[in-house]
């Protein structure tokens, strides 16, 4: 376990340094868009989460990064007051599976229906699919996440013609 934390802290500073060296510039925010994410609640597992983070950030969203381990609650006060065109939850391990269907369930009610995606571990280890509806899908990896993009972008550039 010591080993994993050694191995967390060293991808976060990473991470990081990426971030503030300007490696990465951030798009211009055209689309107005914004996110949020967080993992659930006791899930300390967040490398995955704070990558899914930048490539938003990297897209030109507004991004709001929660952390691990939040409880429903406080992440509804932040969700309100955000409003995100996107929530994301993330969970490596398979016992939070019922937590993430909780927080899928309070989600779907949010008047403004946002798009609910669902990461981590656990989404690329087990068939997910029957948690997917109109407003939730299951985001199995960054290559995943790449291509959502890219079909994002073919709908925004249908809209714009």
């Amino acid at each position: 376990m010591a080993d994993e934390h050694l191995a967390t802290a060293v991808c976060d500073f990473i991470l990081s340094q990426i971030k503030s060296e300007g490696f990465l510039p951030a798009k211009n925010n055209q689309l107005k868009r914004k996110a949020l994410f967080f993992g659930v609640e006791e899930e300390q597992h967040y490398i995955g989460l704070k990558m899914v983070s930048d490539a938003f950030k990297d897209q030109g969203w507004s991004v709001r990064y929660l952390g691990p381990s939040l409880p429903i609650e406080h992440s509804l006060v932040q969700i309100n007051k955000f409003r995100p065109d996107v929530i994301g939850l993330s969970a490596a391990l398979s016992y939070r599976l019922s937590t993430i269907k909780d927080v899928i369930t309070r989600f779907s009610r949010l008047e403004w229906k946002p798009l609910i995606m669902v990461g981590g571990r656990m989404a690329k280890k087990f068939d997910l699919s029957g948690m997917e509806a109109e407003n939730v899908i299951i985001v199995k990896d960054l290559n995943h996440l790449n291509t959502w993009f890219q079909q994002g972008r073919e709908d925004i550039m249908n809209e714009t013609s």
